[in-house]
């Protein structure tokens, strides 16, 4: 079904220029306007016929962009133009796949010269056929990523949601959330909550205490083993992220060896990103803490569970730490101003059946959030194989086969 050939890019397209955007037709419009801010409606006169292929010139240099519609590529911007029979979905994947933000030029203002894409060589299938069956797998792959965002997404609004009615309201004793047409609330420092609750600071029902640098002149260990050391750059999602964990040798343990986090305790990031809050993996208790967090150490855990504290500093503290953050070149969070924190506290049963509810939540999250690291991964591999020729769909070209199917 045809062979595969080499040509340079300026051979099939043209770069065109983008236009300014005229003055009048900044406030309404129509059509989508492309620039490296994104996308933005305008009225206007001058369109581009979609589908269509836009790369970023300045701003988001080299970006490609795929508008299905008419578009109004501006001045900041090239827009496609074929010259010769392709599929331009096949060319828009191509152009991706590229590296064009490589070829930022090195002049006084950066931006992408055309002049340069033009010499890139490719390699690309002689039959339009083959360029669609590719196009047509790639774009399967990237519905799939799109549903799955769309999926991630809406468990977080939800997520949103219960936190508020969670963290506000509760569970009665029938583990339905509560109401105020048919439970008693009070007023509190917090706005009005279950009678049953209490609102207490940080500092009554936990003590608090900072982490540590490493002694001036000492650095990480080479090799990753030794006494792991936990930064604000590992703090994920509520927890810590294994993957690129610091070690310390037993030589800097011993003088740093008093500012360990149990994973008992919750972490708060106090420097940098501010107000990251979470709890550490088993496998990391007693690792050293950084100096830019400090560890909330709960004084009676059969009173207040962990991963409710995470929860409730995330949604009743964060306004009273942004306002707790010294106003200077490098804010930082003190450890006096985290014990005035206010935080609800429910009967320790009570807040485990919320944090139950919180778990399942983000147990869904993170499935999906799982798939879609995979769908990523699957795409660079099927972007790499199919766009250079490594693997061909030619038997799916000659039995009618699936898109979803493809062999060396």
């Amino acid at each position: 079904m045809g062979e595969w050939r080499e040509i340079f890019l300026n051979e099939i397209i043209t770069l065109e220029y983008g236009v300014g955007l005229p003055q009048e037709n900044r406030k309404y419009g129509d059509y989508p306007v492309y620039g490296s801010n994104g996308i933005v409606d305008f009225h206007i006169d001058f369109l581009v016929k979609g589908p269509g292929i836009i790369v970023g010139r300045k701003g988001s240099i080299g970006e490609v962009c795929w508008s299905e519609s008419n578009f109004w590529p501006i001045d900041t911007t090239y827009y496609v133009q074929p010259k010769n029979d392709v599929d331009l979905k096949w060319l828009y994947y191509k152009l991706k796949n590229l590296g064009l933000q490589k070829l930022n030029s090195a002049s006084g203002t950066p931006g992408l010269n055309r002049n340069d894409a033009y010499k890139i060589k490719i390699s690309m299938p002689e039959t339009i056929l083959e360029q669609s069956k590719i196009a047509e797998i790639l774009t399967t792959i990237d519905d799939a990523i799109e549903k799955t965002e769309r999926i991630i997404a809406k468990y977080r609004r939800i997520k949103q949601g219960l936190l508020q009615d969670l963290l506000t309201k509760g569970i009665d004793e029938n583990g339905n959330i509560r109401s105020e047409a048919t439970h008693k609330f009070k007023d509190s420092p917090l706005g009005r909550i279950p009678v049953e609750w209490e609102v207490k600071k940080i500092g009554d029902i936990c003590k608090v205490k900072g982490g540590k640098r490493l002694p001036k002149g000492e650095k990480f260990s080479e090799e990753k083993f030794g006494y792991p050391y936990i930064r604000v750059t590992d703090f994920r999602n509520n927890s810590v992220d294994i993957k690129n964990i610091e070690y310390i040798s037993q030589e800097v343990r011993e003088v740093i060896k008093n500012y360990t986090i149990s994973k008992e305790d919750v972490y708060i990031s106090i420097a940098g990103t501010i107000g990251l809050v979470g709890t550490i993996p088993d496998c990391l208790d007693g690792a050293n803490l950084t100096e830019n967090a400090a560890k909330i150490m709960i004084n009676d855990k059969k009173q207040v569970d962990k991963n409710f504290l995470v929860n409730t500093i995330l949604f009743h503290g964060k306004k009273q730490i942004e306002s707790s953050i010294g106003i200077t070149s490098q804010p930082k969070l003190a450890l006096f101003r985290i014990e005035q924190i206010f935080v609800v506290v429910p009967k320790i049963d009570e807040q485990r059946a919320i944090v139950d509810k919180f778990l399942k939540m983000n147990s869904l999250i993170d499935n999906e959030e799982d798939i879609l690291v995979k769908l990523y991964s699957i795409k660079q591999g099927l972007m790499q194989d199919l766009l250079t020729g490594k693997v061909r769909v030619t038997h799916l070209l000659d039995k009618g086969g699936k898109s979803d199917e493809c062999h060396p």
